[in-house]
């Protein structure tokens, strides 16, 4: 795995999106990486990089609604998935990915009982 972005807010609180990161991530990964997105939700952050060239994407979320929604949506983009994922347990061998994206999961485990706990979870050493 080359590059791990996590929380991707800045400092006033304001998810960024992918136009606003895309030169940091064309500089660190280029655009041929397989590349992890964590809790997707309906953002269009992967429907961004898509376009953008990126073509192996894989999304995870843990609504079932929210992916079910995203698939539809996603239908014309063949090389990107959508799974239901628990990111506190991910299912993906080893060295899947070059890039892992949270756009803002970690926010959410850290605002819930066992804060810490989930996030250490999420966060464990591994290469994914």
């Amino acid at each position: 795995m080359i590059g791990i972005i996590f929380s991707i807010n800045c400092i006033s609180h304001r998810l960024e999106d992918y136009g606003s990161l895309k030169g940091f991530i064309k500089d660190i990964i280029g655009d041929k990486a397989k590349v992890l997105i964590l809790g997707c939700g309906n953002a269009e952050f992967s429907e961004n990089m898509y376009d953008d060239g990126y073509k192996t994407i894989d999304n995870v979320d843990i609504s079932e609604v929210v992916i079910s929604q995203m698939k539809a949506r996603n239908e014309t983009r063949k090389d990107m998935t959508y799974a239901v994922m628990d990111v506190r347990d991910l299912k993906f061998a080893d060295n899947t990915y070059d890039l892992v994206v949270d756009k803002s999961t970690m926010d959410s485990l850290l605002c819930g009982e066992q804060a810490f706990y989930n996030a250490a979870l999420m966060t464990k050493v591994r290469s994914i």
